[in-house]
């Protein structure tokens, strides 16, 4: 009951106004799994998403290759490979206290 109570309280704020970037590039197909589970956690928080292609980009796909997918939060590494509900969360709280310190 505490963890309904949570959800409907603060975790649908969590993630607002917070950049979630995914590193990804055509027929990789652990890209598309870690696209689809970060589709399903901004349900409970609405962090904006925004997909950056490698594939578009040589020195990006020089630095990351084939150790992709890659999600970032405001530019910090947050998960590689799998997208881990519990390390997505924690560095969504990091960058909403970041932003609340600053205001």
């Amino acid at each position: 009951m505490l963890r309904r109570l949570v959800d409907f309280f603060v975790r649908p704020k969590l993630g607002a106004g917070i950049l979630v970037e995914i590193y990804s590039k055509p027929d990789c197909h652990l890209c598309e799994v870690a696209k689809e589970r970060l589709e399903e956690l901004r349900q409970r928080w609405p962090f904006e998403l925004r997909e950056i292609n490698i594939a578009h980009d040589d020195k990006l796909m020089q630095e990351f290759g084939e150790r992709i997918p890659l999600v970032w939060v405001e530019g910090k590494l947050a998960c590689k490979f799998r997208v881990e509900e519990e390390q997505l969360r924690q560095k969504l709280e990091q960058a909403a206290a970041k932003r609340r310190a600053q205001r």
